[in-house]
């Protein structure tokens, strides 16, 4: 009864810290510019900027979660664009399979070299990133290659509305949250990553596959990354060497500010949503104002992210500290 309470209270606060969030920028956004920021069109490009960052911040849960982490997602977001927008001629099935399973490669190559070859996370993925960022580069000398046929698909998945009120791609991403939603609850396999992240040697004893479920995470990362870069293209209409630039330490901010813990072992894929529509309001923010210069905003978000971080740190400590006091009063 009181793991379940404690569990509650944990899910409570992931979920109240990313929309207590979303609510002070959405006041500062307010105080700024008004007139710009709540008008429609202002609204929609928040939701469609949010697309992207959602998308990271779901697959990139997943590893953080498992206790791994994932900096291969920029170089990912643009070569999976690349691949989109130059198999877009033939066929739109075959440009999607194909990024697709270049994630696919991508996840299961990270998930092997950190599970089974024992790479540090960090060093394993920011490899992975400089390879394909490489690669990139020498197949295009980075050249941008722009949409050359009319995708309706593409115009629609990048501009089109539903009932001129919501972004398709916005409803794609909450398609895509349904489907995370319910793996994570259904899938033994997908669910495992709270209980490998949380806790590697109980999870053995439990008779958790540690590989298996930090490969599937990986591959879930590098998938969403490429559905996220595949999103970017169809916005802008092209696909460039530097499309995914900064979008990984955006995804981190969106999980961390959606409340999911570094440790790992913790989070809510809800908390994603409002972390990655923080993220996306304060990016907008600095597009209306007038006062800070543009370069400002990634160390605005660098302090928010950073204070995230010191109020999780703070609260573990409280947590450690009261998991002590209990234990002593029991043996007293």
């Amino acid at each position: 009864m009181n793991l379940s309470k404690k569990r509650c209270t944990q899910a409570g606060f992931h979920v109240s810290s990313g929309v207590l969030a979303l609510v002070l920028v959405f006041c500062v956004g307010i105080v700024f510019n008004p007139g710009l920021f709540l008008s429609h069109s202002n609204m929609q490009n928040i939701l469609r900027q949010t697309v992207t960052n959602a998308l990271l911040a779901y697959g990139m849960a997943f590893v953080i979660i498992s206790g791994s982490i994932d900096l291969s997602v920029a170089a990912t977001v643009a070569m999976s664009g690349y691949i989109t927008v130059w198999l877009l001629p033939y066929s739109f099935a075959l440009a999607l399979a194909a990024a697709v399973l270049f994630g696919v490669a991508v996840g299961t190559i990270n998930g092997y070299l950190i599970a089974k070859v024992k790479f540090p996370p960090m060093i394993a993925t920011y490899s992975m990133q400089l390879m394909i960022k490489g690669l990139i580069l020498v197949l295009t000398n980075g050249i941008t290659l722009k949409i050359s046929t009319d995708s309706l698909i593409m115009k629609y998945l990048g501009h089109g509305m539903l009932f001129n009120l919501l972004p398709l791609g916005f409803v794609f991403l909450m398609a895509i949250f349904g489907i995370c939603a319910f793996s994570i609850r259904r899938i033994p396999i997908i669910r495992s990553v709270y209980a490998v992240g949380g806790n590697e040697d109980a999870a053995r004893m439990m008779g958790i596959s540690v590989f298996k479920s930090r490969i599937t995470a990986h591959i879930i990362c590098s998938v969403l990354a490429c559905l996220a870069g595949i999103n970017v293209a169809a916005r802008t209409g092209a696909a460039t060497a530097g499309a995914g630039d900064g979008y990984d330490m955006l995804a981190i901010a969106s999980v961390v500010i959606g409340g999911i813990s570094m440790s790992g072992g913790k989070g809510t894929f809800s908390g994603c949503m409002f972390g990655a529509m923080v993220v996306a309001i304060l990016s907008n923010i600095f597009k209306l104002q007038n006062f800070l210069n543009a370069y400002w905003e990634r160390a605005i978000i660098g302090i928010v992210l950073l204070a995230v971080l010191l109020i999780q740190a703070l609260m573990n400590q409280e947590e450690i500290r009261g998991l002590i006091k209990k234990y002593r009063f029991r043996e007293g």
